[in-house]
């Protein structure tokens, strides 16, 4: 062989090693590949083409909190808020990292699609861990007014303003 060749036939084994290495990484680690590919579309606002991915992952096992989350908020996006409610409602028996946030974000979610007694069951529970959060007594107050309970709703806004003392719940 020449010595004009020779580095032609090594760049091109390189070359082929470089895509062998890639292409075995893709099959051996399509999880993270794909997870890493959810999460870009996912971050680039691309919730309908990150759902099925996400899907795809969770129905491989490959799952976490972080998968959990953001597919519930592709299900918000495709207008499918029972499915999301169900993942957040596992997070919510499930987690013990995020168990307020994920509460929280579940009653968030039954008043906003009208499961206002789910709502108060769950701002109950969030006020008697945090009684001074103002969030939590905005959202029992407006699933209250929802219902009809008026006088328990200006109660709760009362207590905000500082107007009367704290309510116990047991």
């Amino acid at each position: 062989m020449d010595k004009v060749r020779q580095p032609l036939y090594f760049s091109g084994f390189l070359l082929l090693v470089i895509v062998l290495t890639s292409l075995s990484y893709h099959w051996l680690r399509w999880d993270y590949v794909s997870l890493a590919r959810a999460d870009r579309l996912f971050e680039h606002g691309n919730l309908a083409a990150a759902q099925p991915v996400y899907e795809k992952l969770a129905a491989k096992g490959f799952l976490s909190e972080k998968i959990q989350i953001r597919l519930a908020e592709c299900y918000f996006a495709a207008s499918r808020p029972e499915d999301a409610r169900q993942i957040v409602k596992d997070l919510v028996q499930s987690s013990d990292i995020n168990k307020r946030s994920m509460r929280h974000r579940l009653a968030d979610i039954n008043l906003k699609y009208g499961w206002y007694q789910d709502a108060l069951r769950e701002y109950r529970a969030l006020i008697n861990m945090n009684p001074e959060n103002r969030l939590y007594r905005i959202g029992y107050a407006r699933a209250l007014a929802w219902i009809g309970n008026f006088e328990d709703a200006v109660v709760e806004y009362r207590i905000l303003l500082g107007e009367k003392n704290e309510r116990n719940f047991d």
